[in-house]
């Protein structure tokens, strides 16, 4: 079996750039996430387990590319301090903010 479709939430989400959700549709929904203290909590736990993270990252085909054509990329996934900056809501915002800016530029 394994998880629900959209993983342990349930919710899916369009796969598009970064996997945070599709524009405008997907941010409002990702904003709300970031503001529960519950998300929050769960980010940082799996954001402490390089393992997990690692895991997650290659069940997508484009960042399991990534990953593997650029060791640089697993050392990175490897660094606590980096994987504490990836777990910051303002951080996660700023990336969606980033995507919807490609998104509607190209």
């Amino acid at each position: 079996m394994g998880a629900p479709p959209g993983g342990a939430t349930g919710v899916q989400q369009p796969q598009t750039g970064l996997g945070l959700g599709a524009g405008d549709a997907g941010q409002p929904n990702m904003v709300a996430m970031m503001n529960d203290p519950m998300f929050r909590q769960m980010m940082q736990q799996m954001m402490s387990n390089p393992d997990m993270v690692e895991a997650m990252m290659m069940q997508n085909p484009q960042t399991r590319e990534l990953i593997q054509n650029h060791p640089e990329v697993r050392e990175r996934l490897r660094d606590p301090a980096f994987l504490q900056t990836l777990s910051n809501p303002d951080t996660l915002q700023a990336m969606l903010q980033l995507q919807t800016a490609m998104q509607q530029s190209g």
